[in-house]
């Protein structure tokens, strides 16, 4: 005798089927948010379903690159360079997201950003009110001050972006000054340095400057430098011609 076969009740009917067929999963797409913070800064949420993913983040000409975590999920935070801020969140497979959001408090301030690709040994330096190297007054990634007191106008901030551990990654450094809240009156310097390491030594490397000012549009300036050969490793490079100096005068 042959197999008694299921019961019908047990097979999916064909209707059940068909609309299956028809309706499938819904797709995941990537999403951002974005959020104002103090001192003209942006929280962004960027959630998708790539995990241990390199997003490339687009603000205004400034580009930096996370890693998403394990839920596909990357939180950072940028410098924004424009009042109505766009945000483009890019993965290598083309997929991505859009956040905007609006910045009223950036006409309170002045930033440059410095932006580079891996580890090319570039710092940006910023001297305030005739700080000289390594005194109070001397903001860099070492010595950054605080946001707080930056949101305050109490002194300038050098915020640090992207993900340092990306070996070719796109990273960028920003100094942030509120101008329009300040009392205090005299220059604000720039120099941008760049450390002769083994890994750039006799190299070609390059970077950018993005620089806003109080009423004026944004500024770009561009950077390709030869590197020293191996011999002078440990030693910098220094350019006082990447930034405008700030001028400013009390309100």
């Amino acid at each position: 005798l042959a197999a008694a076969g299921p019961a019908d009740t047990d097979l999916p009917s064909r209707a059940a089927a068909d609309a299956a067929l028809s309706d499938p999963a819904p797709r995941c797409e990537a999403q951002m948010t974005a959020v104002a913070q103090a001192a003209a800064m942006v929280a962004l949420t960027l959630s998708s379903c790539q995990p241990y993913t390199t997003a490339t983040i687009h603000h205004n000409g400034m580009m930096v690159q996370g890693v998403t975590d394990a839920k596909g999920t990357l939180q950072i935070t940028l410098p924004a360079l424009a009042e109505t801020a766009l945000f483009i969140a890019e993965f290598p497979n083309r997929e991505g997201a859009v956040a905007t959001t609006t910045v009223p408090a950036l006409t309170d301030f002045d930033r440059v950003v410095l932006q580079w690709r891996g580890d090319a040994g570039f710092a940006l330096n910023a001297f305030e009110f005739d700080a000289d190297f390594g005194t109070n007054g001397h903001r860099f990634r070492d010595t950054p001050g605080s946001l707080q007191a930056a949101a305050l106008g109490l002194a300038g901030v050098v915020t640090q972006h992207g993900d340092a551990s990306l070996p070719d990654g796109l990273r960028a450094e920003a100094y942030t000054f509120a101008r329009g809240t300040t009392d205090r009156v005299g220059t604000i310097a720039f120099t941008v340095e760049a450390a002769v390491t083994t890994g750039n030594c006799g190299q070609e490397i390059a970077a950018q400057t993005l620089q806003i000012s109080a009423g004026a549009g944004l500024e770009v300036r561009e950077l390709v430098l030869t590197m020293p050969d191996c011999n002078a490793v440990g030693d910098y490079i220094v350019l006082n011609n990447m930034a405008e100096d700030l001028n400013i005068a009390a309100n």
